[in-house]
């Protein structure tokens, strides 16, 4: 009997990393289904992920590189290495069994089919890996209290007078805060105005968090800057503004991202970092962020991205009130919105329809019920701020 105690090891390994996965498992479900989700927040978000991540984070951020991006490109590369060297050891073995028999002499099975045998055992360790450092350092975020629950915001169902209500004032807080910027001859801003570089904008998004009300204190801890992605082409490709990879605790952001929401994407990715799983909540924390901020540009895209949301769920409910704020909006923010979508538009292709495909199966995994259309409940929360703080009825 063909005995190879070489894989033994694997095995183990393997063995172990699905258990681990288990566990994992199992406690993301408690969490989701009998664990409080105050009891989830108070011990885990705001203790267990801070400081299990931190280390991680701090020593990654020394580097200007991204090693989430390194990481993702070295696994594909190795993954298809691997395989094809897997089939042509498989495709040598079963040839040199077929030669054998012929002479009378069979070459063990095992033996012939060893290659797929660890190529098989070795990607379920890997993934068992994988999906274990993504709940544990981070994913479990997704059953902690929402951003309505921690901020006492109130989380119910608004009238369209409110929609229009909101859209009107940031109709207004847009148009002026446009007029802030700094802009090129002929009015238009991009990534050429001076201050408007991605490394100044991602040292600006860390002050613009310092600079939050006391109340949302826990937003103001201390974390690293956001990198430039090195694939910044290739996530345009695919409509990928940014991603925070929990597997490491790096927030990346397509720096070929337009320059009026790039700040919003920078301060979204930070949101991420601090515990906010849900994109509705880090979209709405990002626009804070961002008003805050002493940075021009940064009050702009707050402002300029939460009047996108507003007035594209606005639209559908009463195109009179849309047309009617529409046309008291600066113009050069219509402008602005004309060539963002003029830019993503270059990269409408199978490979982007794929990725909000997937995207929209990850979030409802993660159980955001509703799917990539939950970006528009950022408006809920505008709302609520909106009414909170006296600024709509």
């Amino acid at each position: 009997m063909y005995k190879d105690k070489s894989l033994k090891g694997t095995f183990v390994a393997a063995a172990c990393a699905g258990a681990l996965f288990a566990v994992s498992l199992i406690l993301y479900v408690l969490c989701r289904t009998v664990i409080p989700a105050e009891a989830v927040s108070e011990f885990y978000t705001d203790v267990i992920f801070y400081y299990i991540s931190w280390p991680l984070k701090a020593a990654v951020s020394y580097f200007p590189f991204s090693f989430a991006e390194i990481f993702l490109y070295v696994s594909v590369i190795s993954f298809a290495a691997a395989l094809v060297i897997t089939v042509i050891h498989t495709v040598s073995r079963v040839k040199e069994h077929v030669f054998f028999k012929k002479e009378g002499t069979r070459l063990p099975l095992f033996r012939i089919f060893r290659p797929s045998v660890k190529f098989i055992t070795v990607a379920a360790l890997f993934l068992c890996l994988v999906c274990s450092a993504f709940i544990l350092f981070g994913g479990l975020n997704y059953t902690s209290l929402t951003f309505y629950e921690r901020s006492g915001y109130s989380d119910e169902e608004y009238s369209v007078s409110q929609l229009t209500e909101i859209c009107r004032y940031l109709s207004e807080k847009t148009s002026e805060a446009r007029a802030n910027t700094v802009r090129r001859p002929g009015g238009m801003i991009d990534a050429d105005c001076p201050g408007y570089n991605i490394f100044t904008l991602t040292d600006d998004a860390v002050s613009a968090y310092g600079a939050l009300p006391d109340e949302f204190d826990s937003l103001k801890r201390t974390y690293p800057r956001v990198k430039p992605a090195i694939s910044s082409y290739f996530m345009s490709n695919i409509h990928l503004t940014g991603i925070y990879p929990y597997i490491i605790p790096e927030a990346v952001v397509n720096a070929q991202t337009p320059v009026m929401s790039l700040p919003h994407t920078i301060c979204h990715e930070m949101a991420h970092q601090r515990g906010f799983a849900r994109e509705d909540e880090a979209n709405y924390i990002a626009y804070l962020a961002c008003i805050h901020s002493d940075n021009p540009l940064f009050v702009y895209s707050g402002y300029y991205t939460a009047f996108s949301y507003a007035m594209n769920q606005l639209i559908m409910y009463d195109t009179d009130a849309w047309n009617e704020i529409a046309s008291d909006t600066d113009r050069y923010v219509w402008a602005d919105m004309s060539y963002e979508n003029t830019f993503w538009a270059q990269f409408d292709t199978v490979s982007s329809e794929f990725t909000e495909s997937v995207n929209d199966t990850y979030l409802n995994v993660m159980d955001v019920d509703d799917g990539v259309h939950s970006y528009g409940r950022m408006v809920d929360l505008l709302i609520a701020g909106a009414i909170r703080d006296g600024i709509i009825e």
